[in-house]
């Protein structure tokens, strides 16, 4: 397994998109500020697909070629929980606190499925008679973008847009959802030709699920990773 390089990561990227808006940040990332803020000169609408699961290994497997291509590192540990709050925060799994799939959460007292938001053996609708009441939400790049006047949104699945989750990391965006793979890529044409400046984030889960099912070398994940990566690139 290779560890993580968050000097050119998923964490850095993010900070530097957020400094090419004159967000202040925490860091400083000077390679990757190399490497990204003279592709992105005079970019007013920059766009960030999540393809969760879909690692570089694999990208470069599938043999869709596009003109330029970077391996970044994710975060430790690699999960959906750790790595998409990352990315939406711009923080590190060890300042962000969210690390798995199921976790001990202290202003609760208790484990949590952390993408729910639910107690283990209870039903979702615990989030919103219990938790949703204590847990704070955390500071993100939307309400960074916000403050010096830029848009932030996030495009996602309908059946996420409400998961505890998406209420703890996706404070003040802009949130639009999404009922299928071509639903997802038509509403992302139809905010493109939208006027807004700023950041729009776009998060496909169904590859993760299939990963989780039948594995990431399965004919189904990896016929459904180029159908996305030929989409995108198109």
């Amino acid at each position: 397994m290779d560890k993580p390089v968050y000097e050119k990561s998923i964490v850095s990227f993010i900070n530097v998109l957020l400094k090419h808006f004159k967000v202040e940040t925490k860091y400083r990332f000077d390679e990757m500020e190399d490497i990204i803020l003279p592709q992105i000169v005079g970019k007013e609408k920059i766009v960030v697909i999540i393809l969760d699961s879909l690692g570089y290994k694999k990208f470069k497997e599938l043999n869709v070629e596009f003109e330029k291509s970077i391996k970044l590192s994710s975060v430790f540990p690699t999960t959906t929980v750790a790595a998409v709050t990352s990315l939406l925060t711009a923080m590190s799994p060890q300042e962000h606190g969210l690390l798995g799939y199921i976790q001990f959460i202290r202003e609760i007292g208790s484990i949590m499925n952390m993408i729910d938001f639910s107690y283990p053996g209870l039903p979702n609708s615990s989030f919103e008679t219990i938790v949703k009441k204590k847990i704070k939400r955390l500071p993100n790049v939307f309400q960074s973008l916000k403050k010096e006047g830029y848009f932030g949104g996030i495009l996602t699945s309908h059946d996420i847009v409400n998961s505890g989750l998406s209420f703890l990391i996706q404070k003040d965006a802009n949130i639009f959802s999404y009922y299928s793979t071509i639903d997802m890529f038509a509403n992302l044409q139809k905010l493109l030709e939208s006027d807004f400046k700023g950041l729009l984030y776009v998060y496909y889960g169904v590859l993760d699920g299939i990963g989780h099912k039948k594995g990431p070398d399965s004919r189904s994940y990896e016929r459904e990773a180029k159908f996305l990566l030929e989409e995108i690139k198109n």
